[in-house]
């Protein structure tokens, strides 16, 4: 059996049998991982809260011979207080942690969604006020391309010729169309213009930004219709998230 070291966020966590506890991890140099817990949900002095989501880890851990590692030691980097006391930033934070995570390949280097999500969380945890709605766009936006899947936003998805009017947006196409070459919902060149600048704009710049009228969830469902799936925490994120702006 190997053993590495490493610095990961919790991304995700269910229980496992009687006593253990199954975590999954998201690191730079192995990318999303799942890893088992021992006895986590009975010795709180062993892991205590440090396996909580979104916490910022330096793990050890072990391969074993099945899909899992083994958690053998973990020392707690950054919890994130402040945006545990705020239902929003902490909904957006979980929403960050399944995206990344759900871009991310198992057992492979993943550096970029690994930092977008530090820096992403950091950012959540230093906000002074609620990020504006550009803020997740650029999460989103930047997740998608550092996954493989960059949005279309500078040429029709379908011919590839320049964003003239009518527009609309296609999940299927992979993001921006003429309306001539693909059916969706109605998008304007303002919208589309701001989303690829909030995909190119670090998320610090963006918490107080906000975006044109536009879809609200046009970068979810590219996700969702790229991966095969909706994204779990959307839902709760929807609930709570501002609609002003």
């Amino acid at each position: 059996m190997s053993t590495r070291q490493l610095r990961a966020v919790v991304v995700g966590r269910q229980d496992y049998g009687e006593a253990d506890r199954i975590v999954r991890l998201l690191s730079a140099e192995l990318g999303r991982i799942s890893v088992l817990a021992r006895h986590a949900r009975k010795s709180r002095r062993r892991f205590g809260g440090r396996l909580d989501l979104s916490n910022v880890l330096t793990v050890t851990v072990k391969r074993g011979r099945g899909e899992l590692y083994l958690l053998t030691d973990c020392d707690l980097e950054a919890g994130h207080p402040h945006l545990r006391g705020d239902l929003y930033r902490l909904s957006l934070a979980g929403y960050a942690c399944e995206l990344c995570a759900g871009l991310a390949q198992e057992d492979r280097p993943e550096p970029r969604l690994f930092g977008l999500l530090e820096v992403a969380l950091l950012v959540l945890e230093a906000a002074s006020s609620e990020p504006a709605r550009a803020f997740r766009a650029g999460l989103e936006a930047k997740a998608l391309t550092f996954g493989g899947l960059t949005p279309s936003l500078e040429g029709c998805a379908v011919c590839h010729e320049g964003l003239d009017e009518p527009l609309a947006w296609s999940p299927e196409a992979g993001g921006a169309c003429h309306r001539r070459c693909a059916d969706g919902e109605a998008i304007s060149p303002r919208w589309v213009a701001a989303v690829e600048a909030a995909r190119r704009t670090p998320l610090r710049d963006l918490v107080d930004v906000e975006l044109p009228p536009g879809p609200r969830w046009a970068l979810h469902e590219l996700y969702r219709w790229q991966v095969g799936k909706p994204l779990k925490s959307a839902e709760v994120l929807a609930a709570v998230e501002p609609t002003a702006g």
